[in-house]
């Protein structure tokens, strides 16, 4: 249920029957973070999902909106976790083939095509399934919000967006020869990923507004990547449902368009998150750590 208030709106509070608050530091913690989301999964030692919650901000998250969240919430300011992970959706990322990667050009790597903000950390996640590597930035400020004044002393894995995605696809894609074309919607960004014939040949993240942008940034990248249209069919995951706006206005330019229904789960989730569909949070479920 959507519950409003002052900063943010409540799209998703779940809690499986059996979670329990003094059983914290048995739990772990995973966040993520987007321009206006966050996304909040707890789960135990035998990756079972206890609970799921979806915030959005009216405004850019910063430091001083996350303080108005946490400051009141039920679990969210524990510090003894067994485990927290930070996964960052941006568009300050490259990937690297491993052959060219070079540990200490990772600003050079960034900066050709994207505008670094001035006070970023960098950070590299290694992609096996490519033999890659991810480079993105993050905000310093909001980081340390996480790392110094929320959790302090306490280890924090950071991935991106990217890396849990190519980690979710391309065991999908490498079991098939025919192109693959997943489109995965955030509320403010899209990423566009494609395989052909197994391999990685797109990767990349928009800024839109409208339906008719995503709409836009789908058929422009098939006509870039001389994917025909009406042969092909795109993928959906993450803030859309066949009802959605984009799901509709696809339609007519493709052969099929579809919501992405099965992949590694990685997570069990109990009867009490029957009610969700899971390709609406998929992307950030497979970001739980091995």
């Amino acid at each position: 249920m959507e519950q409003q208030n002052q900063i943010f709106d409540t799209l998703l509070s779940i809690k499986a029957s059996e979670m329990d608050l003094d059983a914290l530091i048995s739990y772990s913690l995973s966040l993520s973070i987007s321009a206006e989301n966050l996304k909040v999964c707890v789960y135990n030692e035998q990756r079972k999902c206890l609970a799921l919650e979806h915030y959005r901000f009216y405004e850019q998250i910063t430091p001083k909106l996350l303080q108005g969240l946490f400051e009141n919430h039920l679990f969210l300011r524990a510090n003894y976790w067994k485990n927290i992970s930070l996964h960052f959706t941006n568009q300050i990322f490259t990937i690297v083939p491993n052959a060219f990667y070079e540990e200490d050009f990772l600003i050079k790597y960034l900066k050709p095509t994207i505008q670094l903000p001035a006070q970023s950390i960098i950070y590299v996640n290694a992609l096996p399934q490519i033999q890659a590597q991810n480079i993105f930035a993050v905000s310093t400020e909001l980081y340390s919000w996480f790392a110094d004044r929320t959790y302090p002393n306490k280890s924090l894995q950071v991935t991106h967006q990217v890396t849990n995605l190519i980690k979710l696809l391309s065991p999908l894609a490498k079991s098939q020869t025919s192109d693959r074309i997943f489109a995965i919607a955030d509320s403010k960004l899209l990423a566009l990923v494609v395989f052909k014939q197994g391999e990685l040949i797109f990767c990349n993240v928009f800024s839109y507004k409208t339906p008719q942008d995503f709409i836009y940034y789908v058929l422009f990248v098939l006509q870039e990547l001389k994917i025909e249209r009406v042969q092909a069919t795109v993928e959906l995951i993450g803030e859309v449902s066949p009802k959605s706006q984009p799901f509709e206005l696809l339609k007519p330019y493709l052969k099929e368009v579809l919501c992405l229904q099965h992949f590694d789960k990685r997570i069990t989730l109990p009867f009490d998150f029957d009610s969700i569909e899971l390709y609406q949070y998929i992307d950030f479920l497979v970001s739980i750590p091995d």
